[in-house]
């Protein structure tokens, strides 16, 4: 190591002022040109991260994750509520719960409600019309998320000894597509990403 440092002082030595410069600013050149790398490695992360996450966020909505009844359970009596469970926290307004027989009519009392007492926010609750027979029923429900998305499903289930129906339908909504804003942001962070892998690469 010492032979080392007195080779390169030597070296150094033998140096003129012009030369010396020279190897400076080389170094100095080389040290900006690393900087810059790392800036725009530290960038691009940055960018990816912002995709993954903006769009985990774009695309969260409030799944239907459990019933009481259960879709296509088959009970003795028809039930006095029907209670509903969704993955996102909800707000008070914009949740509908609708509950038809096999005609069509309407057997649910119409009183809506998210349950204040469920301190998640994720469960909506609807009465049932006393004095309900045998038959299939069907759930229609539309919920309102925190985040602005809307979704609507269904489900059945079955009193007494009715033939069961299908057990529901899918939800669908909004929140399975990216909003306008969504696909803006995805843009220009694309964008920024094309620019800085350009300029890293030069």
């Amino acid at each position: 190591m010492t032979t080392v440092r007195w080779f390169i002082a030597e070296w150094w030595i033998m140096l003129d002022r012009s030369e010396r410069i020279t190897v400076i600013r080389s170094h100095q050149h080389e040290w900006r040109m690393c900087m810059q790398r790392a800036y725009l490695l530290h960038t691009v992360a940055l960018v990816l991260l912002t995709l993954v996450v903006g769009t985990g966020v774009a695309l969260a909505h409030a799944d239907l994750i459990s019933s009481n009844p259960a879709a296509g359970a088959r009970l003795a009596a028809a039930p006095a509520t029907i209670t509903l469970v969704f993955s996102e926290e909800l707000k008070p307004e914009g949740n509908l719960v609708t509950v038809t027989d096999a005609s069509g009519a309407q057997v649910g009392a119409g009183d809506t409600a998210l349950d204040l007492n469920d301190p998640g926010r994720v469960s909506l609750t609807v009465s049932l019309k006393p004095g309900l027979g045998d038959g299939v029923y069907t759930v229609n429900w539309t919920n309102a998320s925190t985040d602005g998305h809307a979704e609507t499903g269904s489900f059945t289930f079955t009193v007494g000894a009715a033939a069961a129906a299908a057990p529901g339908l899918p939800a669908t909504g909004a929140a399975t597509a990216i909003p306008a804003t969504g696909l803006l942001a995805l843009a220009a962070a694309a964008l920024v990403l094309g620019l800085s892998l350009r300029r890293l690469s030069h």
